[in-house]
């Protein structure tokens, strides 16, 4: 079988590379992550070639992180838009962190003891992805409640 970085070279996954990155990838298992915005229900079809790129990683004995970006999703989109997302409450980014994290299950191991490396075909190794990220950006919501302020208008009377 093949190693990581032919397959996703293969499967169209690189476009140009850094020089000895195939070396580095057969080396060690490593750690790859990728983030997750949960302010809709579902995972879009934007989602899915990041998805299965961490699942080629994690299928090649590498240890995938999906960050669930919860504080990023109760505070809307700060990109300047002329029409924002709607803010969402705690509770729907938490139901929706949950419905994308059962979708992301039907292609991540999230549970399982552990899958057969591309390098030896038969090798087991400890990958499972691990989900990072809720609705509470590093323990507090402060930030959250300023752009909500922002947003609306309120910090303005103060």
């Amino acid at each position: 079988m093949p190693d990581l970085f032919t397959e996703l070279t293969w499967r169209g996954f690189v476009h140009h590379a850094t020089q000895e990155i195939g070396a580095h990838l057969a080396a060690a298992p490593r750690t790859v992550y990728c983030g997750f915005d949960p302010t809709a229900p579902s995972l879009q079809l934007g989602n899915l070639m990041p998805i299965m790129l961490l699942r080629h990683f994690q299928l090649a004995g590498h240890k995938p992180i999906v960050l669930m970006g919860g504080g990023t999703g109760l505070i809307g989109d700060p990109s300047g838009k002329r029409s924002e997302r709607p803010l969402l409450s705690k509770e729907q980014i938490r139901e929706h962190l949950q419905r994308q994290r059962d979708q992301m299950a039907r292609l991540l191991d999230f549970d399982g003891p552990a899958c057969t490396c591309f390098a030896s075909g038969t090798a087991p190794s400890r990958s499972e992805a691990v989900i990072s990220g809720g609705t509470s950006p590093r323990g507090s919501i402060s930030f959250a409640a300023w752009r909500e302020g922002k947003r609306t208008g309120w910090w303005r009377h103060w």
